[in-house]
């Protein structure tokens, strides 16, 4: 619930308390709240944040920085987590350490690490953000979680970059800081953890990643951690089973995804296979699905196609190439399976009278997309390789043959 520890009755702006109020209600509930009145709460948000700062609430206002650079990661929209992590760079650095002996009773020491943590998952794939920035932003995030407390988001984290670049010595390093200072988490253990899903894999521990991940559909965690079961939208076993997939191939392990993909993915009832609206999973589900010939979700795979190409600017550079990959194999593979045309639009793609496009020419757009998209990042980080990151992709959905074409030439 957003604004949950702040005591109503002490704001003296009656205004921005009854801001505090709305917004706890729209909000007090499970997470599906922040998705279905998520203009609300943003509209007023952005009203919070400059009474806050106009009235010095500085509790509220950092807060509610926190407060809408989630609600911007709940849709994916980078580009504003981008902005307002500028916004909380300057104002923290203004008043953050001045007003802190005011709030000791509070948690806005920690609201610094956690910030960062978030500023982190769009950085962390943002091709804006190169070797350079990333180092800098790197070491910035460590000092204020060793500074201001829940340092152990910061090694989260570096596991996770550690990932992206396969990395083992940085993961290795992540793994044995995160679990010096594990005892700090406050937050959702699943979560907190999930990142052990794909450092078990890095190290080919298959048997290890696997039993992690039933040990979280299982609710088999500490005990004092359960209460995250309530909320975690993550423990659910099919988000749980696309996260080991996920993992799988950004680490290039084929045989593991195929492992995972026959006992574990393949074997849900059918329906299933989709996921639920809004659970952030829906172009890589299609992916899954036309790995197996599943195209029951056809003109709802199309629609996501559509959104993913229009809304394009909100996401991140991997995000973007990640989306142009999954939708290449989709749609060669749904060529494959005999439909040779679509229903649907495209920048710059001329359909003919009956609105159909031909799947070739999808297929090539999507390929363009994605190559662009992924040239982009490879050039802005040096241990990322564009090509090999494609080639877990097409390997995974049957679909290399070797020697990796140019996607996207001319």
């Amino acid at each position: 619930m957003i604004f949950k520890n702040v005591n109503v009755n002490e704001v003296q702006n009656r205004e921005l308390a009854e801001i505090v109020r709305q917004l706890r209600k729209l909000t007090d509930g499970g997470y599906d709240l922040y998705d279905k009145n998520d203009k609300a709460i943003l509209r007023l948000l952005k009203k919070a944040l400059k009474m806050a700062k106009d009235e010095r609430e500085w509790y509220i206002y950092f807060d509610g920085l926190f407060d809408i650079i989630y609600q911007y990661g709940r849709s994916g929209n980078d580009r504003q987590i981008v902005r307002y992590a500028e916004i909380y760079y300057k104002d923290s650095e203004l008043y953050m350490d001045k007003v802190l002996p005011d709030y000791a009773h509070t948690d806005l020491a920690f609201l610094n690490t956690w910030i960062y943590d978030m500023i982190f998952d769009a950085y962390e794939e943002y091709c804006q953000i190169d070797d350079a920035k990333m180092k800098t932003f790197m070491e910035k995030y460590e000092e204020a979680g060793l500074k201001y407390g829940k340092a152990y988001c910061y090694y989260n984290d570096e596991m996770s970059l550690a990932l992206l670049y396969r990395d083992k010595k940085l993961a290795e390093h992540g793994r044995k800081y995160f679990e010096k200072y594990e005892k700090e988490l406050a937050s959702c253990y699943v979560c907190g953890h999930k990142v052990y899903l794909g450092y078990y894999l890095l190290f080919g521990q298959r048997e290890k990643a696997e039993k992690q991940m039933l040990d979280f559909i299982n609710k088999n965690i500490p005990k004092r951690h359960q209460w995250c079961y309530q909320y975690c939208e993550s423990a659910a076993a099919g988000n749980m089973y696309k996260s080991v997939l996920n993992y799988c191939i950004l680490l290039g392990r084929v045989e593991d995804f195929h492992y995972f993909y026959k006992k574990y993915w393949a074997k849900q009832p059918r329906e299933n296979w989709y996921g639920e609206e809004g659970d952030g999973w829906e172009t890589f589900s299609a992916y899954l699905c036309a790995i197996s010939g599943n195209f029951d979700f056809l003109e709802k795979n199309i629609e996501q196609a559509m959104n993913d190409i229009q809304e394009c600017g909100t996401y991140s550079t991997i995000a973007n190439m990640k989306d142009g990959i999954e939708w290449y194999c989709y749609f060669t593979l749904l060529e494959k399976s005999g439909i040779t045309e679509v229903a649907m639009e495209l920048p710059g793609m001329v359909s003919d009278g009956d609105g159909m496009i031909p799947c070739g020419a999808v297929i090539e757009y999507m390929n363009a997309f994605g190559d662009d998209y992924g040239k982009k990042f490879e050039k802005a980080r040096a241990e990322f390789d564009f090509l090999r990151a494609k080639r877990a992709y097409l390997e995974c959905a049957g679909l290399f043959e070797p020697p990796l074409p140019e996607f996207g030439a001319g």
